[in-house]
């Protein structure tokens, strides 16, 4: 059973202070990326992954990196977590600058890590439901698959009024293609083949995706004959013969219905064998169900 979370805990570029300076370029113009972490026991879940995801979204905003980030963040997980369980945000930022978009000439990048007590728990094989936000992500084929900190998309979406019962929110794009949840990545199964949205226009290409894509999982799904990212339109919810979710922080999430923006059920099944067995393997990787 997962503990109470407690306050969160901070440092900014391994001192322990929680202000950020107000002309951060982070908190002015979004100006940075960030990824999530689960910490279980002070250790991190896929921890190289997610360094080096990091590090791409970094050089896609051309934002220079410390020396040596994984020993940093090694060192921020030691500092806030210790032997604790939690989820902890790295943020990465160009740090201060002047009044003005224009990058500064010479950045001086600004690590921020905020730590959040408490296991978090893990997805199931039980589904769940979703449901599909109105409002849309944002097509930008520059920042497609990075995680910055423009999150406003995702924010109102997130903000939308739905039922208490909802796992989270399906967006689309502005053509009607399905891309994300404002939380996870989206995978599909048509018989022996998994899909998931393409993320070359919009939404973020998450650890979790990336790993099963990879096949890093691959005797979860050694039934499938093909991984594959494609575009798939909201039709595709109503063909496809199981759906799950996935992030780096609860892991999978089976999904047993899918309800459209007028109350259709778009897709509904109790039957999730990828979902489940890949439920199985990331309990066995992190040791013991948490």
């Amino acid at each position: 059973m997962a503990s109470a979370a407690r306050n969160p805990r901070h440092r900014i570029d391994g001192l322990a202070v929680d202000a950020i300076p107000a002309d951060d370029r982070g908190v002015l113009y979004g100006d940075g990326v960030f990824r999530t972490l689960r910490i279980d026991d002070g250790r991190p879940w896929a921890f190289e992954q997610q360094v080096a995801t990091l590090q791409r979204d970094a050089a896609r905003l051309q934002l220079p990196l410390h020396a040596n980030l994984a020993h940093a963040i090694r060192e921020d997980i030691a500092a806030l977590a210790g032997a604790d369980s939690g989820v902890l945000r790295i943020t990465l930022t160009r740090g201060s600058g002047r009044r003005g978009y224009a990058a500064p000439a010479a950045p001086q990048p600004r690590r921020l890590a905020t730590f959040t007590s408490g296991r978090a728990g893990l997805g199931n094989a039980v589904g769940e439901s979703l449901g599909v936000a109105a409002t849309p992500v944002s097509v930008s084929p520059v920042l497609a698959g990075v995680k910055h900190l423009g999150r406003l998309d995702q924010v109102l979406a997130a903000s939308e009024v739905m039922p208490e019962s909802v796992f989270d929110r399906l967006m689309l794009d502005p053509e009607g293609h399905l891309v994300c949840g404002t939380r996870c990545n989206l995978f599909l199964r048509f018989g022996e083949t998994l899909r998931t949205p393409a993320v070359d226009r919009a939404g973020v290409a998450g650890v979790m995706r990336a790993r099963i894509m990879a096949g890093q999982f691959a005797d979860a799904h050694a039934s499938l004959v093909q991984v594959e990212a494609i575009s798939l339109g909201v039709d595709a919810l109503t063909e496809a013969d199981e759906i799950f979710v996935t992030n780096s922080v609860f892991g999978a999430q089976a999904i047993a219905r899918v309800v459209g923006r007028d109350g259709q059920v778009l897709f509904q099944e109790n039957a999730h064998p990828v979902a489940d067995a890949l439920v199985r393997a990331i309990e066995s990787e992190l040791g013991a169900p948490c």
